[in-house]
């Protein structure tokens, strides 16, 4: 078994286990609610001509990049407002986002 593979099969058995104990997902539906409906956003995220509102302190404290990137607008007194130019396909973002709210990205 690749190393990809045991990690994936180590998750899904983590992640089920730990729904079997508390019976709800290991991060709550709340916080997909607040991806979703963009509830209480504090910055935008942009990507291939599409724009998502999120949350500095899940984004942030997730990604030490974009925490960089969070501190820098703040510094300069500018609204926050991530650019990924480097990329312009939203999909990958909107996986990334996926996983950074609820631990999924399938």
């Amino acid at each position: 078994m690749g190393d990809a593979t045991l990690a994936s099969a180590l998750t899904r058995t983590y992640t089920d286990a730990v729904r079997r104990i508390i019976g709800r997902p290991a991060v709550p539906l709340t916080q997909k609610n607040l991806l979703v409906n963009g509830k209480y956003a504090d910055m935008m995220m942009y990507c291939g001509g599409k724009y998502w509102l999120a949350h500095r302190a899940i984004i942030g404290t997730q990604s030490s990049v974009f925490s960089d990137s969070i501190d820098a607008c703040v510094r300069n007194g500018r609204p926050v407002v991530v650019h990924l130019s480097h990329d312009d396909r939203p999909e990958i973002l909107a996986r990334l986002l996926q996983f950074l709210y609820t631990g999924d990205c399938t």
